[in-house]
């Protein structure tokens, strides 16, 4: 097993093993603290994710932008392209379907896709961070692709990604293709100082 795949699977235990009382009031803090940041409330549109599983709940953050009146992006995943593609949602309950794995994608038929660089603000999901922004995702480096997509096609996002406490740890091996975080909340507040 890589160090990559060991600590994976330490969080994802730590995090699935969370109280679900205790996640819920957590992820509610933590997206009070995005709702509050001064690049959330200047965007016109968000990129988001439907969480899933044991993640931080997005659901108040998806509902806050689509009620705000901003553009509620979401990510499917193209299987023949290895990729993430990132679709308009208007409305959560309609232009969304479940993958295999359980997790609400837009669907493409009713939904508009948006390039990369035309990304503002970006919520990313994640499995473990460390305080220089290192970030530990799923294995598929989807969103290091797709941030590193949206700086070459013009795009200067702001990057938050939201997790609970316990998914910092002392340091996330990090390789080249690997994109830092500049901002980091937790139940706690935001782990990194940043201009955004």
């Amino acid at each position: 097993m890589t160090e990559k795949a060991g600590l994976r699977s330490i969080v994802l235990q730590r995090r699935d093993a969370l109280d679900p009382a205790v996640r819920r009031e957590a992820s509610r803090r933590i997206i009070d603290a995005v709702l509050a940041r001064d690049a959330f409330r200047d965007a016109r549109s968000v990129m988001a994710y439907a969480s899933f599983g044991s993640e931080v709940d997005t659901a108040v953050l998806c509902e806050t932008v689509l009620r705000e009146g901003k553009m509620l992006l979401l990510p499917r995943i193209d299987k023949m392209r290895d990729a993430i593609r990132v679709y308009e949602v208007r409305d959560l309950a309609s232009d969304l379907d479940t993958n295999r794995w359980g997790i609400r994608e837009p669907r493409p038929e009713t939904c508009r896709e948006i390039g990369p660089g035309d990304l503002e603000f970006v919520f990313v999901p994640g499995v473990a961070f460390d305080a220089d922004g290192g970030r530990l995702g799923y294995g598929k480096a989807y969103y290091d692709r797709l941030l590193a997509a949206s700086t070459q096609a013009g795009g200067s996002p702001t990057v938050v990604a939201g997790a609970f406490a316990l998914q910092v740890v002392d340091q996330v091996p990090m390789e080249p293709h690997d994109v830092r975080i500049p901002v980091i909340v937790t139940e706690h507040g935001p782990l990194l100082n940043s201009q955004h």
